[in-house]
């Protein structure tokens, strides 16, 4: 797999001549959520002074209803713009993802950015986005490290699914795409994080340029997220399936091996049951035989010399 320069610089190289397009598109969703975030906010700060007012006028009972009021409000208009954001990176990230593969040469800004709001993409995005969140959330519950490094497991799942959709022409399950993000990479995680550790200075320029700088870090990086999913090593990487199926095998054959190796009779069984005359003398012959050759197959395989229990004469036989 190529390094994180030489995967940055590939991004660049897609965006070259295509700055503007890329620019445009990123605006959208930023002009969205900053409609949506002040249709949520607006009426969040008017409920917060009436309930300041009432606080003052009526005394401190109002004060926790007031706090857990604000608390479920930002915490529901969070999920929110994360749900909203998610639809327009994703399908910032599949243009970007096709334009690499040569499979799209124009980008078209106002149609692109959009691509993610229809069928089947659309329910795709939502339950992915929900799925992934339960998981990170009950992860964060051990630590916030496992919940972090889980997200790394699971970023690749908007692209498994698009890209099984496109290849097959059916749309598959929600939980195979997060299931084979987790396989493909394994061993890769820590790459990802360096990778997004090397756009640390140009966040600190994009914030002295009071956000702005934005417009065009987030395509360069989008770009590079896609650069990055688009080489990764899908040589040996197991279907999920295939080894579910694989171990099904395995331990059908163990416990067929151990059935057979636990039904071979010993030498006390056979001298019990010839004594209790269980078995006629041709059966016990047989079965006599039989136990006589497998003895001395055991002794070649082992090379070592062999006590065979010889039977008596005059214990049945």
């Amino acid at each position: 797999m190529k390094s994180n320069a030489e995967i940055r610089a590939e991004a660049r190289k897609m965006l070259k001549g295509r700055w503007k397009e890329s620019v445009l598109m990123n605006l959208v969703p930023v002009l969205i959520t900053i409609v949506i975030a002040a249709i949520i906010l607006i009426p969040a700060i008017l409920f917060l002074g009436q309930n300041v007012q009432i606080m003052n006028d009526s005394g401190t009972y109002y004060t926790n209803y007031s706090t857990g009021s604000n608390g479920s409000t930002g915490g529901s208009s969070g999920f929110i713009s994360g749900l909203i954001t998610t639809f327009f990176t994703v399908a910032i990230s599949w243009t970007f993802l096709d334009v690499l593969r040569g499979k799209k040469i124009v980008i078209q800004p106002f149609k692109d950015v959009f691509r993610t709001f229809r069928a089947p993409y659309a329910l795709a995005v939502l339950v992915i986005y929900l799925l992934t969140a339960i998981f990170q959330f009950l992860w964060s519950l051990l630590l916030v490290i496992p919940g972090v490094i889980k997200g790394y497991s699971y970023s690749q799942s908007y692209y498994i699914y698009y890209d099984t959709y496109e290849e097959t022409g059916q749309t598959p399950r929600y939980l195979d795409s997060i299931t084979a993000s987790r396989h493909l990479m394994d061993g890769f995680k820590a790459k990802l994080f360096f990778l997004d550790l090397s756009f640390i200075g140009w966040h600190i320029l994009c914030l002295l340029t009071f956000g702005i700088g934005y417009l065009w870090l987030m395509p360069y990086i989008y770009a590079t997220k896609a650069a990055f999913y688009n080489n990764l090593p899908r040589i040996n990487k197991p279907n999920t399936k295939n080894k579910i199926a694989l171990r099904k095998k395995s331990a059908i054959l163990f416990f067929s091996f151990l059935i057979i190796e636990t039904s071979k009779p010993s030498s006390e069984v056979l001298r019990w049951r010839i004594k209790s005359n269980v078995c006629s003398q041709v059966e016990c012959a047989a079965q006599k035989e039989k136990y006589y050759s497998l003895s001395l197959e055991q002794t070649a395989k082992t090379k070592m010399p062999s006590k065979i229990t010889v039977f008596d004469k005059r214990e049945g036989i």
